[in-house]
């Protein structure tokens, strides 16, 4: 009888032990954007459009994963489209999903539009910039 409690109470020892261990195994990535970037903020990108002149894109990623994004089809006649909702994070903690289906790698100072594989589609092209100084500057130069 001794022999079996021995056994039992080794048993849970090392159940409760591999429980443990098996717990702190997980360790978010420190150095991917949702724990490394100051990502909140207002991003505005313009992209090309077959029937209008462009589309702008206006996205504010928000505290609480909050966003609130428009865009608006630039031309004779401007549409503007609104939404806001609730965005959650791809495991490797640097993509964004919002919750109307678009994606969204995440970087320094940039947004990058992604497929609905969550791969780039064109970098150069389908990018949205952190508005702000880096912003602002470009365009008053242009006025000059």
């Amino acid at each position: 009888m001794k022999q079996i409690t021995f056994f039992l109470q080794k048993s849970l020892f090392f159940a409760v032990a591999l429980f443990f261990l098996a717990g702190c195994s997980y360790k978010p990535d420190i150095y991917s954007a949702k724990f490394a970037l100051d990502y909140e903020g207002t991003y505005v990108g313009t992209f090309p459009c077959n029937n209008c002149d462009g589309i702008r894109e206006i996205l504010k990623i928000l505290p609480q994963q909050t966003y609130e994004k428009k865009r608006i089809h630039l031309g004779e006649s401007i549409n503007v489209y609104q939404s806001k909702g609730f965005f959650s994070w791809h495991p490797s903690g640097n993509i964004i999903w919002l919750d109307d289906g678009s994606s969204y790698f995440v970087s320094e100072n940039h947004l990058f539009v992604l497929d609905r594989d969550d791969r780039f589609i064109d970098k150069e092209v389908y990018k949205l910039d952190k508005f702000g100084i880096a912003y602002i500057l470009p365009q008053i130069e242009e006025v000059d």
